[in-house]
């Protein structure tokens, strides 16, 4: 499994700071961008992204809660392995397809995020296209909600991509995400988590970020 912290629980005001001192234990950051319209939150833009890139190589999950996500795609500056997931939600589904060739023509991974109350289905069509999707175990927009257990579309994810003769795209999953569900996830066959309060919370996110670790392993 692996663990991409979510800057937006993170002490901004000390985050050059935080990030090099987890950045040798996480794999990539989780980067939420909403734009108040389709989530009623308004978080940062590219230059921020771009700014964070200063100070580390890992990869990039960008979380778009936004309700034009094609317009992103050239404003934000794309690494190797960088992500760009956008809700299926969001877009008409005519849209959806063009919106993914685009970010993969310009250099992104790209991926689908489902609302915990969307069906697993509802990414049937793209799936071809897909290198992650991400689940939502929380509504999208705020930080610090409890977990909602959608866990089961992991495996149904993987019967329907088995059923249309697709490779599994990588499972994310983003929201609630702490020590006392871990476990759980990592048997659910969850490849890559967001993680904000459980990592940030406290006074040690490096000793925090080995307790889930471990708790994932050991399951």
């Amino acid at each position: 499994m692996k663990f991409f912290p979510s800057i937006i629980s993170a002490n901004l005001l000390n985050l050059e700071s935080v990030i090099r001192t987890i950045d040798p234990h996480v794999d990539g950051y989780h980067i939420d961008i909403m734009d108040d319209h389709f989530v009623p939150n308004l978080t940062w833009g590219p230059m921020f992204v771009a700014a964070l890139r200063t100070v580390t190589n890992r990869p990039f999950q960008i979380h778009l809660m936004v309700d034009n996500p094609a317009t992103w795609i050239s404003r934000l500056a794309c690494a190797a392995g960088d992500s760009f997931v956008f809700h299926v939600e969001a877009v008409n589904t005519s849209q959806v397809s063009p919106v993914l060739a685009a970010a993969k023509q310009a250099g992104w991974r790209v991926g689908l995020a489902l609302n915990p109350a969307t069906e697993i289905e509802r990414v049937g069509l793209y799936l071809a296209q897909l290198d992650e999707v991400m689940i939502m175990s929380v509504n999208p927009g705020f930080s610090g909600q409890s977990f909602i257990d959608t866990s089961a579309k992991a495996p149904a994810l993987r019967a329907l991509s088995s059923r249309l003769g697709v490779t599994a795209p990588l499972i994310a999953m983003d929201g609630g995400v702490g020590l006392q569900n871990i476990g759980m996830l990592a048997l659910a066959g969850i490849d890559l988590v967001g993680v904000a309060s459980a990592i940030f919370s406290g006074l040690d996110p490096v000793k925090n970020i080995q307790n889930l670790r471990q708790a994932a392993f050991f399951t």
